[in-house]
């Protein structure tokens, strides 16, 4: 959810930074007489490569997601190493796709509190203290390839 977060910040960045260009292109024009054509292009030109920076970036974050869970992820391999039931193992995932508490308990339609004891289980079954460790054990644990 952070990520989102960080993404639609920089997308209203972009934008805001887009709308006062286009401010100041639509002031020369006004003021210094110039083509329109050029604040069209001007426009178009900003928002396209607005369009490419923030796909570029998104790309960046699901890589980086598929790298701890990707299409070569072995779930039966992690819950036979560390001992984690089936419904552990898909909150393991969830948790990994950067899902909080609530958004697991909806998905799962369970209680806030059971997530939470799943993800307790979780956490003293890979002896660790919280997500980050969690994740980075897993991933250290993948086989290679």
């Amino acid at each position: 959810m952070r990520y989102v977060r960080n993404y639609i910040l920089y997308l209203v960045i972009v934008c805001v930074t887009g709308i006062i260009g286009c401010r100041l292109i639509f002031y020369f024009l006004m003021v210094e007489s110039y083509r329109p054509e050029w604040f069209i292009l001007f426009t178009g030109v900003v928002f396209i490569g607005a369009g490419i920076w923030v796909a570029r970036e998104w790309y960046k974050l699901q890589k980086r997601r598929q790298a701890i869970f990707g299409p070569g992820f072995n779930s039966q391999l992690i819950k036979d190493r560390f001992g984690l039931s089936k419904s552990e193992t898909e909150v393991l995932e969830m948790l990994a796709n950067g899902q909080s508490n609530s958004q697991i308990a909806n998905t799962r339609h369970v209680s806030i509190n059971t997530i939470k004891t799943h993800i307790s289980n979780i956490y003293s079954k890979l002896g660790v203290k919280n997500r980050l460790q969690a994740l980075y054990k897993i991933h250290e644990n993948q086989p290679p390839g």
